[in-house]
C-alpha cells in the first residue's frame, strides 16, 4: 500500500489526469445506459393460447387442452405445467427452471405443436406462444377520436393508413397495436330458401371461394430469347367478380352464381369489445418499446412524431396521451436523484457543522461525484441500466460513500495534529486504517453480492440493486485509498494551523462520551438491564407489524373492474358500464376515464388473460384525488347491487408488483385425478362453510346442447361435423377467405340472414342438404336442450384442480386448517399451494440461505483478520441491537415487513459490523503502544467517536430524504430507509457503550486479537 501512496504523491498530475479521464468516460457512457422503470427480467414462463371458437369448456379441455398438455409435458427443464379451459379458449401455462433459455424452448414447443396440429379440431386456430413479461405494459397509450369531418366508423382504418406507420419507424418501437374501432369485412349473406331451391350447401360455397380466390403459377413460356412467367389469376378484384363466381350449373336453371343465392355487401365485424375516452368512443394506440431501449428517449421521439401528426391531421381527429410510462420513470428517477443530491447536501452540512472547516467536508463531498461517475462506467460495462432498483441502490448507498473516505481523512488529520509531516501523515494514515476500511467494504459487499447471483424471482428483480450497491462501495473504497490522498496532498499543502480549525463540537462530544463510558465501566448493571428490557420490548411489537412480500407502490392510477354473470349480452354490459361512467364523470369532472369493455382479439395474441374478459370491463381513472376514493367506493357498491354484478375498485399495480405479489392469497387450490370426486368435495366444502367461500363449480354458464340421433344421421348419410358446420354458419358465420377491397385487405364471411336463425325453433326448421341431394329439416336428425355448463376447467399436471375462493372478510389460515382436516379422510383429493406462491416461498428460502451464507463468510473474514473466533462472535453480537429500534419504528410508522425492509437489514448489518471492527482496530493500536486495558478502551473510544459519528450521521442524513419522500416510487425505498435509520440510531448508541464494557470485563475476547 505504501508503494501505491508513494506513487500517487510523486505523480500527482498523472493520477489526477487518470481520474479525470475515467470520470469523463463515465459521464459520456452514462448517456448510453438504458433508462426504464424496472430491470429487464426474463421470467421462465410461457403460456400456450389456443382459440376454439364457440366450444364449451369441457370440449376445449378434452379436444384441445389435454392434447397440448400431454405433448408438452415431456419438455426439458419443465418445472410445472398448469392449464385452464374456458369457453372458446385453451390456456396451457408452462413454468421452467431458472436459467432456461426461453428462445430455444419456444422453438421446441413450436415443433411439438406442429406435430399434433392435425389432431386438433379443424376450426381450431393456430396456437400462440405468449411470453410472460412483467415489463409488457405499453410504453405509451394514445386515445384517438373522430371529429365531425371524419366518419366514426372509418377511424380505425384512418389510423392504419395515416398514423400507425409514423410510430412503427421510430427507433426503439417494437410494436404499435390498435385497440378498438370497427373492422370492415365483406359479407356473403346466403338465403336458405334459395339454397334449397338451387340445391346448394353453405360448405360448398366455402370450398369454392377458398379455391377460386387464389393466383396460381402456371409455368414458363419461351418467346424468342426470353422466358416469360405465366400466372393464372383468380383473386377477386371487386364485389362484381365475387358475385359472378359460378357455383354450379343446372340443366333447367342454367348457371348459378353466388349473386343468385346470396347478397354481397361491405359491413363491419360484430364487436367483441368497446373502448372509450371520457364517454366518447375512441380507438386506443398501444405502443411497446424494444427490450433494452431507453424508455425516455423512445417516448420523446414518439411525442415528437405525435405533435407533427396532430398538426397535420387536426381537422380529422382528436388525440390525447392517456398513459406514458416515461412520465412515471422520469418522476421516479428525478425523485431518486433529488434524494441523492439532497442526502449528499445534508451530509455535507453535518460534516461542516461537526468539523468547523471547509477543507475536510470539501474533500469528502468531492468523493461523491468521483465515485458516482466511475460507478456509471462500471454500470455500462456490466450492462446495468438506470431504473428504480439500480438508482435506488445508489441513493440508499449515498451515505455510505463517505464512510471509507471519512475514516482515511480522520486518520490523516489525527497525525497532522501531532505535527507529523504531510506526506508521512498520508502514508501512515492510509496504512493505519487500510485493513479496517477493507474489512468494512468486504463485509457490506459480501452481504449484498450473493443476491446478484441468485437466479430465482428475487435474484432477477434485485440483482441490479445488489450489483449497484456493491459496485458503488468497491469504487468508494478505491477512491478513499487513492483519490483522497491525492486531494489531501494538494489542498493541505497550503493549509495552515490545523489545530485552530479542529472542531470543538467533536471534542466536546468525545469528552462527554468518555465521562459516561468511564462511569458505565464502573457500574454497568443498569445499562445491561436497560438494554435487555429494550430488546425484549422490541419483539413485543413484532406480532402487530404488517407482513407483505412486496410493498405497495402507488401509481395514482385507479381501476374499476366490472364483471357480470357469464352469458350476459355484451351490449347490456356496455350499457351498464356507460351508465357508471356517466355518474363518475358527473361527480368528478376533472378526471380522465379510459374504458375498455369486452375483449379485443388482437390483444389475445399478447395477453393470456385477454380472452377471459368477454364478460368484463375496466374503467381506468387518471387524476383522481385520494380523498375521493371513499366516494367512488360507495358509488360502486350501489351499482353492484343494481346491476347484480361484481365491481371492484383497486389501484393499478405494475407488472413487477404482480410478479412479486401473491395474487391468490384469497384462494386455495385442491386437486384430484377425478373431476367428479373433485366436484363432490367442493360441494361438501361449500355446504359446510356456506357464504365464506365459493368454488369454480359455483360459476356456471348456460348453453344449448345439440343431441344427434345417430340412426337418422346414418340413414341420411350425414356426420356430426357437417351438421355442426351448417349450424355454425347459420348462427355465427364462417370466415372463408380474404380479398383486397378499397386499398384494404378485408375478410370474407359466409353467413345467413339473422331472421332465419334468431330462435331455436327457426334453427330447427333450417333445411340441410344430404349426400343424395335431398333437403331435410334439422329437427329430423337432432334436438336442442338448455343446460348449465362449466365456465372453467383447471388442470395441474395430469390432475384436475379447482380454486376455493375466500370472501374478503374470511381468514385464510383458519379455513386452510379446516380444509386440511376435511382432507384427512379424502385419499383422492389433495391441497396444492399456488405455483407462483410456491416460487416466491422458494425464492425467500433461497435468499435466506444466501443471507446466512453471507453471514458465515463475514464471520470467516473477521476470524481471519482478528485471528480469534471469540472476537468475531463478539463483533457480530452487536447486530441484534438493530431490532431494538427497527421493530418499534415499523409499528409506529405503519410500514410493513417486506423484501425492501429485509434489504435494509442487510445494509445496516454491514454498517454496524464496520463500527465494531473500527473500534477493535484502535483498541489494538493503543494496547500495542503499551497503554493499559482501561486507557486503551477509553482512548480507542475517543479516537473512533469522530469517524463513527460522522459516518453514521452522513448515512442517516443520506437516507432521510428517501424516508420522508412522498414522490412516485418512494414506497419501495421508504421501508428500507426506515430500517437503516432506526437500526443505526439504536445500534450506534448502544454499541458505543456495550462493546467497550464487554472488552473491559471479558478481556479474553480481544486477547488473541492483540
Amino acid at each position: 500500500m505504501n508503494f501505491l501512496i508513494t506513487l500517487i504523491l510523486k505523480r500527482k498530475f498523472l493520477i489526477g489526469m487518470l481520474y479525470s479521464g475515467l470520470m469523463l468516460f463515465g459521464i459520456i457512457k452514462s448517456f448510453s445506459i438504458p433508462v426504464s422503470l424496472f430491470p429487464q427480467i426474463e421470467y421462465p414462463k410461457l403460456t400456450i393460447i389456443t382459440e376454439y371458437e364457440n366450444a364449451s369448456a369441457s370440449e376445449v379441455d378434452n379436444l384441445v387442452t389435454k392434447k397440448i398438455a400431454e405433448v408438452l409435458g415431456t419438455l426439458q427443464k419443465l418445472k410445472r405445467i398448469e392449464s385452464e379451459s374456458k369457453e372458446g379458449y385453451s390456456f396451457v401455462h408452462l413454468t421452467f427452471k431458472n436459467e432456461t433459455d426461453i428462445s430455444i424452448v419456444s422453438m421446441e414447443i413450436r415443433e411439438k405443436l406442429d406435430f399434433i396440429r392435425d389432431t386438433l379440431p379443424y376450426n381450431t386456430q393456430k396456437p400462440i406462444i405468449s411470453k410472460f413479461d412483467p415489463n409488457s405494459k405499453p410504453l405509451i397509450q394514445i386515445a384517438f377520436s373522430a371529429k365531425p369531418r371524419l366518419n366514426e366508423n372509418d377511424l380505425r382504418d384512418y389510423l392504419i393508413r395515416n398514423v400507425k406507420f409514423n410510430f412503427d419507424r421510430v427507433d426503439g418501437v417494437a410494436l404499435t397495436q390498435i385497440i378498438g374501432g370497427k373492422r370492415r369485412k365483406i359479407n356473403i349473406t346466403i338465403d336458405p330458401l334459395k339454397l334449397s331451391s338451387y340445391g346448394v350447401q353453405p360448405e360448398e360455397l366455402d370450398q369454392l371461394v377458398k379455391i377460386s380466390n387464389k393466383n396460381y403459377p402456371a409455368g414458363q413460356l419461351a418467346i424468342g430469347n426470353k422466358e416469360l412467367q405465366i400466372r393464372a389469376v383468380g383473386e377477386f378484384q371487386n364485389l362484381t367478380q365475387l358475385s359472378d363466381l359460378v357455383v354450379s350449373f343446372r340443366p333447367n336453371s342454367g348457371v348459378i352464381r353466388i349473386g343468385d343465392i346470396a347478397h354481397l355487401n361491405e359491413d363491419f365485424e360484430e364487436p367483441t369489445g368497446y373502448s372509450r375516452l371520457n364517454l366518447n368512443d375512441s380507438v386506443i394506440l398501444n405502443i411497446y418499446k424494444e427490450p433494452g431501449k431507453n424508455s425516455v428517449t423512445v417516448s420523446n421521439e414518439i411525442r415528437s412524431n405525435l405533435s407533427q401528426i396532430k398538426k397535420n391531421l387536426e381537422k380529422d381527429i382528436d388525440l390525447e396521451i392517456v398513459y406514458d410510462e416515461s412520465d412515471f420513470i422520469e418522476n421516479s428517477i428525478n425523485s431518486l436523484l433529488q434524494n441523492l443530491l439532497l442526502g449528499a447536501f445534508l451530509a455535507f452540512l453535518v460534516l461542516l457543522f461537526l468539523m468547523r472547516n471547509i477543507f475536510s467536508p470539501s474533500i469528502l463531498i468531492l468523493t461523491i461525484p468521483t465515485t458516482l461517475t466511475l460507478s456509471f462506467l462500471f454500470f455500462y460495462l456490466f450492462e446495468i441500466g438506470f431504473n428504480i432498483m439500480s438508482l435506488g441502490g445508489l441513493a440508499l448507498g449515498i451515505g455510505l460513500l463517505f464512510d471509507s473516505s471519512n475514516v482515511v481523512l480522520s486518520a490523516i488529520e489525527r497525525r497532522l495534529l501531532t505535527n507529523e509531516p504531510l506526506e508521512s501523515s498520508i502514508k501512515e494514515g492510509v496504512s493505519e486504517v487500510f485493513e479496517s476500511i477493507l474489512t468494512a467494504t468486504l463485509t457490506s459487499v459480501i452481504v449484498f453480492l450473493p443476491i446478484g447471483f441468485l437466479k430465482n424471482i428475487l435474484g432477477l428483480v434485485f440483482s441490479e440493486m445488489a450489483f449497484a450497491i456493491s459496485i458503488t462501495l468497491i469504487t468508494s473504497f478505491i477512491v478513499s485509498c487513492t483519490f483522497v490522498p491525492l486531494i489531501v496532498s494538494i489542498l493541505y499543502a497550503r493549509r495552515r494551523n490545523i489545530n485552530a480549525n479542529n472542531s470543538k463540537i467533536i471534542d466536546a462530544i468525545s469528552m462527554k462520551y468518555i465521562v459516561v463510558l468511564e462511569k458505565l465501566i464502573q457500574s454497568p448493571k443498569k445499562l445491561i438491564v436497560f438494554i435487555t428490557l429494550l430488546f425484549i420490548t422490541s419483539f413485543l411489537f413484532l406480532p402487530f407489524i404488517k407482513y407483505e412480500f412486496f410493498p405497495e407502490i402507488h401509481t395514482e392510477v385507479y381501476n374499476i373492474d366490472y364483471e357480470s354473470k357469464s352469458g350476459i349480452n355484451l351490449s347490456i354490459i356496455n350499457s351498464n358500464v356507460l351508465e357508471l361512467e356517466k355518474h363518475i364523470s358527473k361527480s368528478f369532472p376533472h378526471i380522465t376515464l379510459l374504458t375498455k369493455v369486452g375483449i379485443d382479439k388482437e390483444l389475445t395474441k399478447w395477453d393470456s388473460e385477454e380472452s377471459s374478459r368477454g364478460n368484463k370491463a375496466e374503467i381506468k381513472i387518471i387524476g383522481l384525488e385520494k380523498e375521493a376514493k371513499s366516494k367512488i367506493i360507495n358509488m360502486i357498491s350501489e351499482y353492484e347491487k343494481k346491476f347484480d354484478s361484481k365491481i371492484i375498485f383497486t389501484e393499478e399495480s405494475s407488472g413487477l408488483q404482480k410478479l412479486l405479489s401473491n395474487n391468490k392469497k384469497k384462494s386455495i387450490s385442491v386437486q384430484s385425478n377425478s373431476r367428479e370426486i373433485l366436484q363432490n368435495f367442493a360441494l361438501q366444502i361449500k355446504r359446510k362453510f356456506h357464504e365464506s367461500i365459493s368454488t369454480d363449480f359455483d360459476y356456471t354458464t348456460q348453453e344449448y346442447l345439440i343431441n344427434f340421433q345417430q340412426d337418422k344421421l346414418a340413414k341420411y348419410g350425414l356426420t356430426t361435423e357437417s351438421v355442426s358446420s351448417f349450424i355454425r354458419i347459420s348462427l355465427k358465420g364462417l370466415e372463408t377467405s380474404e380479398m383486397k377491397y378499397s386499398n384494404q385487405t378485408l375478410k370474407l364471411y359466409i353467413k345467413m340472414e339473422k331472421r332465419y336463425a334468431d330462435s331455436v325453433d327457426k334453427i330447427m326448421y333450417l333445411r340441410l342438404k344430404t349426400p343424395s341431394s335431398d333437403f331435410i329439416p334439422l329437427r329430423e336428425i337432432c334436438n336442442i336442450s338448455l343446460i348449465d355448463g362449466e365456465r372453467i376447467i383447471r388442470r395441474n399436471s395430469n390432475l384436475y384442480s379447482t380454486d376455493i375462493y375466500l370472501n374478503q372478510d374470511s381468514n385464510r389460515e383458519i379455513l386452510v386448517s379446516q380444509i386440511k382436516s376435511e382432507l384427512v379422510n379424502q385419499n383422492e383429493v389433495t391441497m396444492k399451494e399456488d405455483g407462483n406462491l410456491e416460487d416466491l416461498n422458494y425464492a425467500l428460502n433461497e435468499i435466506t440461505i444466501s443471507f446466512l451464507f453471507a453471514t458465515l463468510l463475514i464471520f470467516m473474514l473477521l476470524t481471519g483478520i482478528f485471528e480469534s473466533f471469540k472476537s468475531s462472535i463478539f463483533v457480530m453480537t452487536s447486530i441484534p441491537f438493530i431490532f431494538i429500534g427497527v421493530f418499534p419504528s415499523l409499528f409506529f410508522s405503519g410500514m410493513s415487513l417486506n423484501i425492501s425492509s429485509f434489504m435494509g437489514f442487510i445494509l445496516v448489518i454491514g454498517v454496524v459490523v464496520d463500527n465494531s471492527v473500527l473500534y477493535f482496530e484502535y483498541y489494538k493500536f493503543y494496547i500495542n503502544n503499551n497503554y493499559d486495558k482501561k486507557l486503551s478502551i477509553l482512548f480507542a473510544g475517543k479516537t473512533i467517536i469522530r469517524p463513527i459519528l460522522m459516518n453514521n450521521s452522513t448515512t442517516i442524513l443520506g437516507m432521510l430524504p428517501i424516508l420522508l419522500s412522498i414522490s412516485s416510487g418512494s414506497e419501495f425505498q421508504s421501508p428500507l430507509a426506515l430500517v437503516v435509520v432506526s437500526g443505526l440510531l439504536t445500534s450506534l448508541t448502544l454499541s458505543l457503550f456495550v462493546i467497550p464494557i464487554t472488552i473491559y470485563f471479558f478481556p479474553s475476547i480481544a486477547s488473541k486479537y492483540v
